[in-house]
C-alpha cells in the first residue's frame, strides 16, 4: 500500500513540473552590452583608474549633459568589468522536491 501511494505521488509531482526561464531579462536598457574577450590586467587597472578619476571629480561644476555623459561612461565601464560566464546555478523547485523524495527513500532503507 505504501509503494502505491509513493508511487501515486512521486508521478504526481514528477508530472506536474514546470519549468522556468532563467535569464530573460526583465529591464534591457541601451547600456546593456556583451564583450567576448575578456580583458587584460592592464586594461583592467585603466578602466578602474577612469573610475577613481571620474570619482574625485568635483561635479558641481558640471552642467546636466556633461553629468549623464559621465553617468553613461560609468555604466559602460561597469559592464566591460562584469565578467561574462556563470552566474549562477537554477533549480527548480520541482527538482528539489524529487531530490527530496530520493533522499527520504533512501533514509527509510
Amino acid at each position: 500500500m505504501k509503494n502505491w501511494i509513493f508511487l501515486l505521488l512521486l508521478a504526481l509531482f514528477t508530472f506536474s513540473v514546470s519549468g522556468t526561464v532563467a535569464n530573460t531579462p526583465v529591464n534591457q536598457t541601451k547600456h546593456t552590452a556583451t564583450y567576448s574577450a575578456k580583458l587584460t590586467k592592464s586594461e583592467r587597472n585603466i578602466l578602474v583608474a577612469r573610475v577613481y578619476e571620474i570619482r574625485d571629480m568635483n561635479l558641481s561644476s558640471l552642467n546636466n549633459e556633461e553629468k549623464v555623459r559621465l553617468s553613461n561612461e560609468l555604466k559602460d565601464i561597469k559592464a566591460k568589468l562584469a565578467e561574462p560566464g556563470f552566474t549562477g546555478l537554477y533549480i527548480s523547485s520541482g527538482v528539489i522536491i524529487i531530490i527530496l523524495i530520493v533522499l527520504l527513500l533512501l533514509a527509510i532503507d
